[in-house]
């Protein structure tokens, strides 16, 4: 039999349930917040793609395409903006796990010479990531990351939807 003096009270056990439900609830909502952004950007790429093709039917952009366009700049618009918003959201949610993390660490991992072991795990991922894990760190840093990318999509149609309208704007006819 071990120590009693080894033995969490239920007071550390409720603690621990309970940091550790709220880390795996932040968890939780930080996938649902990226797959939610992602099927919103996706459906307004959809969008965008029907909307372009329609506009271009006819080879040439006139002034009877200028409805057209405002829609596709209004669905662009907003798509960055929720983009960015959830992005804000997501990174957010990733920080208060992270931090609750390091609290379950902390408090109930914490060994005598102060290493914490689920920290620890966290950060020896990294020796797993094999030979390719510099190529992808250096690919990472060259395209700025996924976020930026589900970013900058929509933000490049909605430059796009304002050239478009302007043309059509423009139209001499």
């Amino acid at each position: 039999m071990g120590n009693l003096e080894d033995e969490p009270s239920e007071r550390e056990k409720l603690q621990k349930d309970l940091l550790w439900g709220y880390y795996l609830e932040l968890r939780t909502q930080t996938r649902q917040i990226e797959t939610t952004r992602a099927t919103a950007t996706n459906y307004a790429l959809l969008v965008a793609s029907a909307l372009i093709a329609v506009i271009s039917l006819d080879k040439e952009i006139n002034r009877s395409d200028w409805p057209l366009c405002l829609v596709l700049l209004v669905v662009s618009f907003f798509t960055t903006v929720y983009s960015i918003s959830y992005l804000d959201r997501y990174g957010r949610n990733k920080r208060r796990a992270g931090d609750v993390l390091a609290e379950i660490d902390a408090r109930f991992f914490d060994d005598q010479q102060g290493t914490h072991r689920l920290s620890g795990l966290r950060d020896g991922a990294g020796a797993t990531e094999g030979r390719y894990g510099p190529m992808m760190r250096r690919i990472g840093r060259m395209t700025l990351g996924t976020h930026v990318f589900w970013i900058l999509v929509p933000g490049i149609i909605f430059l796009l939807s304002c050239l478009l309208l302007i043309q059509a704007l423009t139209d001499a006819r």
